[in-house]
């Protein structure tokens, strides 16, 4: 398993255990499903640009992707606030550091379902 890897399925499973979606059935990193539509998806990569050393200094956009505005506001407010300046250790993994969010949330967009998907960019400082 690549450290990318690694690193979004643990940030995945970390989101999991704080209650904000199953892993697999609601929650996935790197990609949307077609079904079910309401979920959660971590992705690398997301927020500034990375420095030359990416084991200390990552990128991770969090998006929601609901059929109701407001229930998909909610989720990524609770997101945002799992995620804005916490540090610690990312459940069992050897990912510890600090999360910090990368701006203001954006407006929210409607796709092609006309669901509302939102997402949130942060920064993971790692403390290694």
């Amino acid at each position: 398993m690549s450290d990318e890897v690694a690193f979004l399925t643990a940030v995945t499973s970390y989101v999991g255990a704080h209650g904000l979606g199953t892993v697999g059935t609601d929650l996935f990193y790197n990609y949307f499903p077609g079904d079910p539509r309401d979920v959660v998806v971590i992705m690398g990569g997301g927020g500034p640009p990375h420095h030359s050393d990416k084991t200390h200094r990552r990128g991770l956009s969090v998006q929601v992707r609901n059929q109701d505005s407001a229930e998909a506001l909610t989720k990524i407010n609770s997101l945002r606030a799992l995620f804005d300046d916490k540090w610690g250790r990312l459940g069992t993994s050897d990912f510890a550091g600090r999360f910090t969010a990368a701006g203001e949330l954006g407006p929210p967009v409607i796709d092609a379902a006309q669901d509302t998907v939102y997402n949130s960019n942060h920064v993971f400082v790692s403390s290694q």
